[in-house]
């Protein structure tokens, strides 16, 4: 049997088949949270009502939890 020597031993467990989805899966994962972030950052320019409650809840949080 000829062992490659950049494999692990966990590797060389799994199938081929699933071992080279990895990293496409891992690129595909990222370009999605990168598009996420992206699209979260453009789309909440101004405060509504309800970011302005969400944010006075997070200071009432901060302050109840500092003392």
């Amino acid at each position: 049997m000829k062992i490659h020597p950049r494999i692990s031993v966990s590797e060389r467990s799994v199938p081929m088949a699933r071992r080279s989805r990895r990293p496409a899966r891992s690129l595909a994962l990222a370009f999605a949270f990168a598009a996420l972030l992206g699209i979260g950052s453009v789309a909440c320019e101004q405060d509504g009502p309800l970011e302005e409650a969400g944010e006075e809840i997070d200071d009432a949080i901060d302050d109840a939890t500092d003392g």
